[in-house]
C-alpha cells in the first residue's frame, strides 16, 4: 500500500470520482462487508492510480494503511489525511453532498479502527504481542498529534458533518494515550532491569493461568480469573515500579508513582479496567431492558429497599427467594 497517495496535490476536475453506475463502487464496498479489508484498499489504490478519488472509498484505503503498519503507522494516515483533506477536498468526488459522502467513508473508518483496536487489546494475540514489540511510546505520542491536527483539519473541511467523526476520533485518542502509557511503562522497566530477573514461583503460576500472553487477570468471587483490560495492566506495571523505587529507597520518584497510582484509585472505574466481566451483564440488560426498566419507579418503595437490604446481606437467599 502506497501512502503517498494521499501526498498526491490533484487537479480540478470536470466530473471528480466515479460515477453512481460504476461497478466498482458496488464491488469494492462489498468486498469490505465480507470483511476482506486488504483486497478492498487494493482495489481502492486501484482507483486512485488512475488518478481518480472518491471520497466514498477514502475510508477503505486508510484502514489498509492501518493494516500494514499498526500502530505505530497511525502518525503518517492520520497527516496523511490532514494533507488530504487540506489539499485536494474541492477535488474529490462526488460533486453532490460531498459532506454527507465524507462522513460515511471516514466514520467507517474511525468505527473500524476503533473496533480493531479494542479488540486485540481484548484478545490479548500476536497482533497485540507484534504492536507492544514494535511500537515506541513516540510513535503513539506522534500518532495523538497527528490526531490532534486532523480534528482541526476536519473541523475546517467538513464544518458541520465533522462532529461525528471528530467523536470517533477522540475515543480512539483516548485508546492510544492509554497504549502510549502502558508502553512507556514497558520500556522504563526494561531500563531498569540491567539483567533478566529471575521467573519466581508466582509469576510461573500467572503464566500457567494466562496461556499465551493472555494479558493481566485478577481472581473473581468464586476464584476464577478475570480478564482485565489495557489499563489494568498499566495499573499493575505501575505498582511493580513503585515497589521497585521503594527497594532502591528512590523517594521522591517513589512519591510521584504514589501519588498518580491513588488517582486511579480515587477515580476507579471497574468497567474500565475488567471490561469482560461486565460484558454479559449489559447484553443481557440491552436484550432486556424494558423488562427490567419498568421496575424503576419502584426504587422509593419499602419492598425495593427491603429486597435491597436482604440482596445485600445474602446474594444466594435472594435468588430463591
Amino acid at each position: 500500500m502506497n501512502i503517498e497517495y494521499l501526498r498526491r496535490e490533484l487537479s480540478p476536475s470536470e466530473k471528480p470520482g466515479l460515477d453512481i453506475t460504476d461497478p466498482r463502487l458496488v464491488d469494492i464496498a462489498t468486498l469490505a462487508q465480507n470483511g476482506e479489508y486488504m483486497a478492498a484498499a487494493v482495489a481502492v489504490e486501484g482507483v486512485f492510480e488512475e488518478g481518480i478519488y472518491d471520497v466514498r472509498l477514502m475510508g477503505f484505503f486508510l484502514y489498509g494503511l492501518f493494516l500494514e503498519d499498526g500502530v505505530r503507522g497511525l502518525k503518517e494516515v492520520f497527516s496523511g489525511l490532514s494533507f488530504f483533506l487540506e489539499t485536494n477536498w474541492n477535488y474529490t468526488g462526488p460533486e453532490k453532498k460531498r459532506e454527507k459522502h465524507g462522513q460515511v467513508g471516514l466514520g467507517w473508518f474511525f468505527n473500524q479502527l476503533l473496533k480493531k483496536l479494542q479488540h486485540e487489546e481484548s484478545s490479548k494475540g500476536g497482533i497485540w504481542q507484534q504492536w507492544l514489540q514494535e511500537t515506541h511510546s513516540d510513535d503513539a505520542g506522534d500518532a495523538l498529534e497527528a490526531a490532534t491536527d486532523l480534528r482541526r483539519v476536519m473541523s475546517q473541511v467538513l464544518e458541520d458533518a465533522a462532529e461525528p467523526l471528530l467523536d470517533g476520533l477522540l475515543k480512539i485518542s483516548d485508546w492510544l494515550r492509554a497504549f502510549q502509557r502502558l508502553v512507556y511503562t514497558e520500556e522504563a522497566v526494561a531500563e531498569e532491569a540491567p539483567e533478566e530477573a529471575e521467573v519466581s514461583e508466582e509469576e510461573k503460576q500467572e503464566k500457567v493461568a494466562a496461556p499465551g500472553g493472555a494479558g493481566p487477570r485478577a481472581p473473581s468471587g468464586d476464584g476464577l480469573l478475570v480478564e482485565g483490560s489495557v489499563h489494568l495492566e498499566l495499573l499493575l506495571k505501575k505498582l511493580k515500579i513503585f515497589e521497585q523505587l521503594m527497594e532502591k529507597e528512590m523517594y521522591p520518584r517513589a512519591a510521584l508513582v504514589a501519588d498518580d497510582i491513588m488517582q486511579t484509585i480515587e477515580n476507579f472505574d471497574p468497567r474500565l479496567y475488567f471490561p469482560k466481566l461486565f460484558s454479559r451483564f449489559f447484553m443481557l440488560l440491552a436484550l432486556r431492558s424494558e423488562d427490567v426498566m419498568q421496575f424503576e419507579e419502584m426504587k422509593e418503595s419499602p419492598e425495593w429497599q427491603a429486597m435491597r437490604e436482604f440482596f445485600k446481606v445474602d446474594p444466594d437467599a435472594f435468588v430463591d427467594f
